[in-house]
């Protein structure tokens, strides 16, 4: 098929050389890139226990998986008694029931932090290949493939516990490149991969599905069929997305959770339910946009941009499609959170940027067009917005009661019920029944077997006076006993008949 020159294409189009695909896909991966991708992994992994042995990680949400996991693997009732219902009325995660066979060799949140690493990690690799698909140098595709690993999301995602989420990048990647070779099985696989970690992720999927339907015209092979591929692919994703949106909210959350699901509290001001948010979007779109129409979501965009400045142009923008629903549900969420790169939400966007990255680097047209600058650039973005200076503050703040902590925790001889400080749950949570004090009035004390507060570091959602006033209560009844005092860790225990 002809091709036509580059400068005669319309705007926001792809275009794909035809030059011997079947030569990329024998060649190996450099030995350069395999390292670079192995120490990243390892980088990530390290950073994350050392954050979780300071006592950094938390009941929400490291602790609720951990139980959540444990209790699977014992073959029990995942029922989660931190948010108060099953693991799947969360967000449907069904991944976890495949993660839960790990815990049945050790049970340890150290494989949370393990796959969450080579997740993020992985996906350099893909964009290697991406890259080399569109005839990008060895040279650049490397380069493209540290930037990746050197955006902030990635190491901030990475500190913040463990979220399936942080599976769907890698996922997302691997299966763009699957149906560029025609992989049809791997692209389904890959897609119900990334399905399975959260039901928000089946908009991702049908952005997709929509973005790979609009490319296909400009995405050309000799035969003509990445045409075909695409199109199909596109169809694929479409009725996968809109299919399990519907299983999952109408089914596998309403039956797990019939309250209202978990994460719609931060859209409750468009409405109740995903159908009179819906209804607001279509008939009210007044007040979506004055939901979206914020300073905070003008800050929020410019740290999405701003980083990926160097490798964005405006011809090159059609991958952002699949980015729309995530986005979206971004802007008009209220909670914070979903406004920043320190955690997680962003994560569904980052594939379709370095993707348009890919096809600006193509065309010739990225402001960072060598190796260095590329590489140079993207250590500016980390440097500015990567967290790793909390290990010299935040993260360790609690060194100075560190070992106390440990004995108290050593202390705790039994799988009975526990309510601790907040930052103290992930460690305690292979259990039946664990909640963090601020979910507890201390009137309830009784619940527990053991009761262990951090005066020095009140956690999450507390204060010094609130964890004092655990503490007066637990003095005052006859029923317990104090087993450990000491550098502002106290441990109570119900006193055993």
């Amino acid at each position: 098929m002809s091709r036509e020159p580059e400068n005669t294409l319309p705007d926001a189009v792809e275009t794909r050389t035809t030059e011997a695909p079947a030569v990329r896909s024998r060649e190996p991966l450099p030995a350069r890139l395999v390292f670079i991708v192995i120490a990243a992994a390892l980088v990530l992994f390290v950073a994350s226990i050392a954050r979780h042995m300071l006592f950094k990680s938390a009941s929400f949400d490291l602790g609720i998986f951990d139980q959540a996991l444990y209790l699977i693997s014992r073959g029990e009732t995942p029922f989660v008694t931190l948010t108060g219902f099953h693991i799947l009325g969360d967000h449907a995660a069904i991944v976890f029931y495949p993660i839960s066979l790990l815990y049945r060799i050790m049970p340890t949140p150290y494989w949370l932090f393990a796959i969450q690493s080579a997740a993020l990690s992985s996906g350099a690799i893909a964009l290697y290949l991406l890259s080399r698909e569109r005839n990008l140098s060895q040279n650049v595709a490397i380069a493209l493939a540290c930037a990746y690993l050197l955006h902030p999301l990635i190491f901030n995602a990475s500190l913040f516990d463990f979220h399936a989420d942080t599976i769907a990048p890698a996922a997302i990647l691997f299966a763009v490149l699957a149906i560029d070779k025609g992989r049809v099985s791997v692209f389904l696989a890959l897609l119900l991969l990334t399905l399975s970690c959260k039901a928000a992720f089946s908009l991702t999927i049908v952005g997709m599905g929509i973005w790979l339907l609009l490319s296909a015209p400009f995405r050309h092979a000799p035969d003509g069929a990445a045409d075909r591929r695409r199109i199909a692919a596109g169809v694929i994703a479409i009725i996968l997305g809109v299919s399990w949106f519907w299983i999952a909210s109408r089914h596998i959350l309403a039956a797990y959770n019939p309250g209202i699901i978990s994460a719609l509290v931060h859209f409750k001001h468009l409405g109740d339910s995903p159908g009179e948010i819906l209804a607001s979007l279509i008939f009210d779109p007044g007040r979506a946009l004055a939901a979206v129409a914020t300073l905070r979501n003008l800050e929020y965009l410019a740290l999405l941009i701003v980083p990926m400045l160097w490798g964005l142009s405006r011809r090159s923008l059609l991958p952002l499609t699949a980015a729309l629903p995530a986005l979206a549900l971004n802007l008009l969420g209220a909670q914070g959170a979903y406004k920043d790169l320190v955690h997680h939400y962003s994560l569904p966007i980052l594939p379709f940027l370095y993707i348009a990255v890919i096809e600006t680097l193509a065309r010739k047209e990225a402001l960072a067009q060598t190796p260095t600058r590329i590489v140079i650039c993207a250590l500016a973005g980390f440097l500015a917005l990567s967290k790793f200076g909390y290990f010299f503050s935040i993260y360790t703040a609690t060194l100075d009661n560190r070992a106390s902590t440990i004995e108290a925790l050593r202390k705790i001889d039994s799988g009975g019920p526990v309510a601790a400080s907040d930052h103290l749950v992930p460690h305690l949570s292979h259990r039946r029944i664990i909640r963090s004090l601020h979910q507890e009035s201390p009137a309830r004390a009784t619940s527990f077997d053991y009761v262990i507060v951090d005066t020095r570091h009140p956690g999450w959602l507390m204060d010094g006076n609130s964890a004092q006033a655990w503490i007066d209560r637990l003095d005052a009844d006859a029923s317990f006993a104090r087993m450990h005092d000491r550098d502002g860790v106290f441990l109570f225990r119900k006193k055993r008949n």
